[in-house]
């Protein structure tokens, strides 16, 4: 098994600027991001697809939406969607079922519901 002095998570602006600080002051560092190196932010502006940033919180047994994050110019139109699925209890499912396709905004909500771009995080 590797050491590392410093394990970086995320590969956006903010991580790649800690990689750079940890390398310069000498530390033996890593940096982990299932995307992209550059992150949503950088590789947007290249790609055209800045979109924003959205991040839904599920329950990893039922799939019920638990929570939601949205910096998007598409939040207005995305986020009451979203709180009525926490409102009723509904699923990720239930609510991919119901949104728009391309092009829409409420297919950005599709690939996180798709368990594209999610992270599973389990409880100790």
């Amino acid at each position: 098994m590797e050491r590392y002095d410093l394990l970086v998570i995320g590969g956006g602006a903010a991580g790649i600027n800690a990689l750079k600080q940890g390398v310069k002051l000498g530390a033996k560092v890593a940096l982990v991001d299932p995307g992209p190196l550059g992150g949503a932010c950088i590789n947007g502006r290249a790609t055209g697809e800045d979109g924003g940033y959205l991040k839904l919180v599920f329950d990893g047994s039922t799939e019920k939406v638990l929570g939601v994050q949205m910096v998007s110019y598409a939040a207005a139109e995305l986020i009451q969607l979203a709180a009525l699925a926490i409102r009723t209890g509904a699923s990720a499912q239930l609510l991919s079922s119901q949104l728009s396709i391309h092009p829409s905004h409420g297919e950005r909500l599709l690939k996180i519901f798709g368990h594209e771009h999610h992270e599973v995080c389990e409880p100790d």
